[in-house]
C-alpha cells in the first residue's frame, strides 16, 4: 500500500480494527472495505495506494499481522531483538517508545519502534515520527566521538578524556585571562533535566558566566511569571483527556503535537468534550470543533482583549459568548503567544473560575530546559539572576 504499510490479504480476518483506528482515531478515513460477504477485503480508499499520514497505527492495531511495517518487514523476528523502553525525541508530548534492537557482528542496530506494552502517557498511540523516525541514529554524518583540531588545523577523532582535557584547559585559560563574560554556553532542549541543570551550574559556578541560553520558541518565563502564586492552573495531557471543554488557540497539534491531537479527538468522541478552535489558518482539529474562530494574521496579541469583550478587531461575539458559558475550560495556546500576550491571556483566565492553561513548546524538552535555568537571566525555577545568586 505504501513504503510504510504492507498488506498480506490471506492473513486478514476482517476485524475492521484498522479501518476504525484510521477513521475514528486518526480522523483520516484512508481505509475502507471493498465488496461484500466472503469477498470483502480491506482496501485503501484512494485505490491501490494508501493516501494518508503514514502514522502506522493500523499496523500496530492489527491482531494477526496482516498489516506490517515496510521498515521492519522480513528483517528479523521479535525474539531475536532486545526491547528497550525510551522516550520519543521528536516533540514535546513525551511519548514512550519501545525500540527493537538487534545485536550482530557489526554492532547494535535499531530495527523498529513501537509502544510494545501500551504503557506511558501515550497508551496505545504512536505517531509517524515516533514509529519510523529512528534512522537518524545510524546516519553516517552523525558524530559518534569528540573531534579536536590538531596542529595542522584539521579535526581528528580523540578519546573523551583527551577532549575533556583540551576543553578544560582552553576554558580555564579564557576565564582566568579574559573573565567568564568572554565565554558563552549553548544548551539543548533535547537533553534531560539533570543534564540541563548541571550545565547551567557548571557555567555559573565554574566558568563564572551567565551567558547561557538555548533555542527558545516558547516563552516559558512569561508563562511562569503569569502563573506565579496560582497553584493547579497549569494542565497536562491527563487533564486534557478529562476536560469537559477545551479552547485551542494557535498551533497545529496534528503536526506539531500528535499525541495532543489524538487525546483531543478521543475526548471529543468518547467523553463528548466541547472543542473550540481559534486560529489564523485552517487546521485538521476544526473537524471536531463545536465552533471555530478564524483570526486575522498577527491578531493573537488581541485575543485576550477579545475574550474580555474589549477588542473590536475580531468580529465574532457568538464564539466568545459560547466560551463564557463554559463552567470548566482548559485553554491550550501555542508559540504565537509571547511576552505581554501570555500575561494578558493568563490574566483573563485567572479572572474567571475553573480555567487552566497548557502552553505548547516545540522540542522534546523545551519546558525542562527553561525550568532548569538554561537562560541568561533566570536560575532553575525561574529565580532571577543576581550577582550573589550566580557566583
Amino acid at each position: 500500500w505504501s513504503p510504510a504499510v504492507f498488506y498480506d490479504r490471506p492473513r486478514c480476518i476482517l476485524c475492521y480494527r484498522c479501518t476504525r483506528v484510521c477513521g475514528e482515531g486518526m480522523d483520516v478515513w484512508a481505509l475502507g472495505v471493498q465488496n461484500r460477504g466472503v469477498t470483502s477485503v480491506i482496501t485503501p480508499d484512494g485505490g491501490d495506494q494508501l493516501d494518508c499520514e503514514q502514522c502506522g497505527m493500523c499496523i500496530d492495531i492489527c491482531p494477526v499481522g496482516a498489516l506490517t511495517s515496510g521498515s521492519y518487514r522480513y528483517k528479523t523476528r521479535p525474539w531475536e531483538m532486545n526491547h528497550v523502553s525510551t522516550v520519543c525525541t521528536h516533540c514535546a508530548d513525551g511519548c514512550k517508545v519501545t525500540l527493537g534492537i538487534r545485536q550482530s557482528s557489526e554492532g547494535a542496530e535499531i530495527i523498529r519502534a513501537d509502544n510494545r506494552d501500551k504503557s506511558g502517557i501515550n497508551g496505545d498511540f504512536l505517531c509517524a515520527k515516533g514509529r519510523f523516525g529512528f534512522d537518524f541514529v545510524e546516519n553516517p554524518e552523525r558524530l559518534t566521538a569528540p573531534l579536536v583540531r590538531n596542529a595542522e588545523g584539521k579535526l581528528e577523532r580523540v578519546t573523551w578524556e583527551h577532549a575533556f582535557r583540551v576543553a578544560g584547559a582552553k576554558l580555564k585559560e579564557i576565564r582566568d585571562t579574559r573573565g567568564g563574560s568572554a565565554i558563552g554556553v549553548i544548551g539543548s532542549n533535547h537533553t534531560t533535566n539533570e543534564e540541563n541543570y548541571l550545565l547551567q551550574k557548571f557555567a555559573r559556578t565554574v566558568l563564572r558566566t551567565s551567558n547561557i541560553d538555548h533555542e527558545r520558541t516558547t516563552d516559558y518565563v512569561a508563562f511562569a511569571r503569569a502563573l506565579a502564586g496560582h497553584k493547579e492552573k497549569s494542565a497536562g495531557l491527563r487533564d486534557i483527556a478529562s476536560a469537559p471543554a477545551i479552547l485551542l488557540i494557535g498551533g497545529d497539534p496534528t503536526n506539531e503535537h500528535p499525541l495532543l491531537a489524538w487525546t483531543i479527538r478521543t475526548s471529543v468522541r468518547l467523553n463528548r468534550a466541547r472543542l473550540y478552535v481559534a486560529n489564523h489558518r485552517q487546521i485538521k482539529l476544526e473537524r471536531q470543533a463545536k465552533a471555530a474562530l478564524r483570526l486575522p494574521a498577527g491578531a493573537y496579541a488581541s485575543v485576550a482583549k477579545y475574550l474580555g469583550g474589549n477588542d473590536s478587531t475580531i468580529k465574532n461575539p457568538d464564539f466568545r459568548n459560547m466560551l463564557l458559558e463554559e463552567e470548566n475550560l482548559l485553554v491550550i495556546f501555542g508559540e504565537e503567544f509571547r511576552g505581554a500576550a501570555v500575561d494578558e491571556l493568563v490574566t483573563w483566565g485567572l479572572s474567571r473560575p475553573n480555567i487552566r492553561f497548557a502552553y505548547l513548546g516545540d522540542y522534546s524538552n523545551s519546558r525542562g530546559a527553561a525550568d532548569m535555568g538554561l537562560l541568561p537571566d533566570r536560575l532553575p525555577g525561574y529565580v532571577p539572576v543576581s550577582t550573589h545568586d550566580a557566583f
